[in-house]
């Protein structure tokens, strides 16, 4: 493992420092790094919630030092446009957009829901990867759906973090505006040949509105 090797220099086995790759040796690595960052790209899963696998298993190599350091995400997203995964559809058509929408709330809010302290998103206006905004349609799901996602994080405090039951996932959130919040979404349901499936839930009766 590269992020490993780099801080360390001790990965054994398979994930030992390749020959002639002159990595730092001991710590040397750590001490020279003020931010842990990663890529978190989860396209090739097709499912955000890997982050909450793959997340445990980058801090999982960590000294108590390192772990206490900054975790951020330098850039991520679903990767490339035009090979999605296969609940993803194909290229930009109705399913790939919606179901690209809603990759873009659940990533954020697992992502949330782990060490790591911010995402940013790959890419905004690219014409390979990751494409919320062009320059004929302008925004399109997914870039409209990062705005709520937004409008859920920034600025709320999260009070219960993300986790499964079964196939459905919930968080609970306190909003901006003081206001207590729930998000429930279902990763057996998709959008598929011009049809979005859901899932009735029960829900507590404190929910309201």
């Amino acid at each position: 493992m590269v992020f490993q090797n780099f801080l360390y220099c001790n990965g054994t086995g398979s994930l030992a420092p390749i020959s002639g790759s002159y990595y730092t040796t001991g710590t040397r690595g750590s001490a020279l790094t003020d931010i842990i960052n990663i890529h978190a790209y989860e396209g090739s899963s097709g499912t955000p919630e890997r982050l909450a696998k793959d997340v445990p298993a980058f801090t999982a190599v960590l000294s108590a030092k390192d772990f206490a350091k900054p975790f951020w995400s330098g850039g991520g997203g679903w990767g490339p446009d035009t090979s999605p995964p296969p609940q993803f559809g194909e290229g930009e058509t109705t399913d790939c957009l919606n179901n690209q929408a809603a990759f873009m709330d659940r990533y954020y809010l697992v992502g949330w829901s782990t060490k790591v302290l911010g995402y940013d998103w790959y890419g905004y206006s690219s014409t390979c990867c990751g494409t919320l905004w062009n320059s004929s349609g302008g925004l399109n799901l997914a870039g409209i759906d990062w705005g709520t996602a937004y409008k859920w994080v920034v600025g709320s405090t999260l009070t219960t973090p993300c986790s499964a039951s079964g196939t459905v996932w919930t968080c609970e959130l306190t909003l901006a505006n003081g206001t207590a919040a729930e998000a429930i979404w279902d990763t057996s349901q998709i959008c598929s040949d011009g049809t979005c499936t859901t899932s009735n839930q029960n829900v507590s009766t404190i929910w309201t509105n």
